[in-house]
């Protein structure tokens, strides 16, 4: 491990692919890994997830796109469903391309690997996005009470398409199933 300080004001370890950042004062640092920066694909997106978990209530959903079924799906899973198990609905035609399209235009091959999360802050959330290509090459990024710079604007692009079918079929599977 190497230590150093940075003009007296920051001190930043480096342990593998680990970085810690301590900001003197405010008690603020990430912990976790940078990203690979991988070059961006192209072949075509088949395959996009989103998951969010909650620190506090113990839930952790799934909300996606799976466009390796003919027609594509939006698809919606929890962790108090059996392994594997999901609820699915057909998604409109062209949307796999128009994610796709989200992905390329906020370069998110940039934040594959990317993986920090914020320790000062217990009660928060976390998240993870993975996608897959026509070519079989996956991507995956995810942070935990922080995501990489310019996140919040693709999250504003891509939730919607996939928010609204996606929690009515989170609420029709609570419905059936019990809420947690």
């Amino acid at each position: 491990m190497k230590s150093y300080i940075i003009a007296g004001v920051a001190a930043l370890a480096l342990c593998a692919a680990t970085a810690y950042v301590l900001l003197p004062g405010t008690g603020f640092a990430l912990v976790g890994k940078d990203a690979t920066g991988i070059e961006p694909n192209r072949s075509g997106l088949v395959h996009f997830a989103y998951t969010y978990r909650s620190g506090s209530a113990n839930y952790s959903y799934t909300y996606g796109v799976d466009g390796t079924q003919k027609p594509p799906v939006f698809f919606y899973a929890n962790n108090h469903m059996q392994q594997g198990e999901r609820v699915t609905v057909p998604a409109p035609a062209g949307l796999v391309e128009q994610l796709n399209d989200i992905c390329l235009k906020h370069k998110i091959h940039r934040w594959h690997g990317w993986q920090k999360t914020n320790p000062d802050i217990m009660d928060g959330y976390s998240f993870t996005v993975t996608t897959k290509y026509a070519d079989g090459q996956k991507q995956s990024f995810g942070g935990s009470n922080c995501s990489p710079k310019g996140y919040g604007d693709f999250k504003k692009e891509f939730l919607p398409l996939i928010q609204e079918p996606c929690s009515k079929l989170e609420q029709e599977w609570l419905e059936k199933n019990g809420t947690m």
